[in-house]
């Protein structure tokens, strides 16, 4: 992803919509199977750090700190990734993270202005992560960064990915059982 120039030094090279359409999969893989390592083990300790993070990155939004919020949003992924407890999962997220974000960045312009529904998907998982169902958490977090990603990209997931309504009527379903 680097390009060196002779006698210019190095640079991050453009990268295609393919190029960051395969960082949001892979993203969406890696974080989706943290996901469900995490809910299966539900550690308290762990998901009451993930639940920190959350709550003060509402504090953050709330006070219209776009700057602030967004770090602690990649802190709030990288915490969850930390407590999946795999080294490999948190290096290859490591890997794509800071790129990925970057180029969101550059492709929407909402992305530091409109916190309520990273918030609201935030939320979600700490309610799914506690319920200690693995599938519905990996499922919630797959369909959030697919959706979220394509979405910003402006085209559509490739085939088999497109995110799926369900998950969330599924949630919303256990929720008013309960």
């Amino acid at each position: 992803l680097l390009e060196i120039r002779d006698d210019r030094g190095a640079y991050v090279r453009k990268l295609d919509s393919d190029e960051i359409a395969a960082m949001i999969v892979m993203r969406a893989t890696i974080e989706s199977m943290a996901a469900r390592l995490v809910a299966g083990r539900r550690s308290p300790s762990a998901l009451a750090q993930i639940a920190k993070v959350a709550k003060r990155m509402e504090q953050e939004a709330k006070n219209g700190k776009s700057a602030r919020w967004r770090q602690l949003d990649t802190v709030f992924h990288e915490t969850i990734v930390k407590a999946a407890d795999n080294p490999m999962l948190l290096k290859a997220w490591s890997n794509i993270n800071v790129l990925l974000r970057l180029f969101m960045q550059r492709m929407n312009p909402a992305y530091d202005t409109s916190p309520e529904q990273v918030l609201k998907n935030h939320e979600s998982f700490v309610e799914v992560s506690r319920s200690g169902s693995p599938d519905d958490a990996e499922a919630l977090v797959r369909h959030i960064i697919i959706e979220s990603g394509f979405r910003a990209l402006q085209c559509a997931p490739p085939p088999g990915l497109s995110p799926s309504q369900n998950i969330i009527a599924h949630l919303q379903q256990k929720k008013a059982g309960s």
